[in-house]
């Protein structure tokens, strides 16, 4: 369902993580399941998919749970493009910042 489960502070909603390896824009075909089981089973409501190579020219996405474009305060989705650049193997800073500001708000 997710690749594991980081709770960033002790009081802090866990976040469950997907890590990705996109060649091309990734799709998540069945997020609703994984909403509805995480949350069943460890109260998992927030879902953070991260793929490792990407370029600085992406954006990240905050996502509603239907995966729709939601406000980045209020959102319970992130999908990162990448963390690193793959050509120069540089880490994508603005990319990170934005994945732990974002976690920083999932309280």
């Amino acid at each position: 369902m997710c690749d594991f489960v980081v709770r960033p502070y002790a009081n802090h909603p866990p976040i469950a993580v997907d890590a990705k390896h996109w060649r091309a824009d990734g799709t998540v075909d069945n997020h609703r399941h994984k909403v509805e089981k995480l949350d069943e089973s460890l109260g998992i409501k927030q879902f953070a998919y991260i793929n490792l190579f990407g370029t600085p020219d992406q954006a990240c996405r905050y996502l509603s749970q239907d995966l729709t474009p939601s406000d980045r305060m209020h959102s319970p989705v992130i999908e990162v493009p990448g963390l690193l650049n793959p050509q120069t193997g540089e880490i994508l800073k603005d990319h990170l910042t934005a994945l732990l500001e974002w976690m920083g708000n999932q309280q």
